[in-house]
């Protein structure tokens, strides 16, 4: 499935598609029923952080709500100690995953929106 097609696909029960909660709360669902758990990325983007910087290795746990300006929000673990963060700011490791190709059409869509 294309990355298009992914969109297309977690927004297809979206009737504003400028109503960016009811488009989150879409993709949460969505990426809910598609992402598995537990999976490894990486920390990109990050800016004025005290606890991530860009490369840091993290496992995601589990999408935990969605936040105005930041999108969805995923529960990480760094080491031992659990985090919460966007998850437009983290990328798949294994790009072989499904995993990979859903956060990557999520996060298209998220900057694109």
């Amino acid at each position: 499935m294309s990355t298009t097609q992914i969109i297309s696909t977690a927004l297809n029960s979206v009737t504003r598609h400028d109503d960016e909660r009811q488009c989150c709360l879409a993709w949460d669902k969505y990426l809910s029923e598609h992402l598995i758990f537990p999976f490894d990325a990486i920390i990109e983007n990050m800016e004025d952080s005290e606890v991530f910087s860009d490369g840091d290795l993290v496992s995601v746990k589990k999408i935990d709500g969605y936040a105005d300006m930041y999108g969805l929000i995923v529960e990480v673990r760094k080491g031992r100690k659990k985090y919460f963060t966007e998850l437009c700011l983290l990328k798949v490791l294994d790009k072989k995953s499904s995993n990979h190709k859903y956060v990557e059409a999520y996060k298209e869509w998220f900057d694109n929106r």
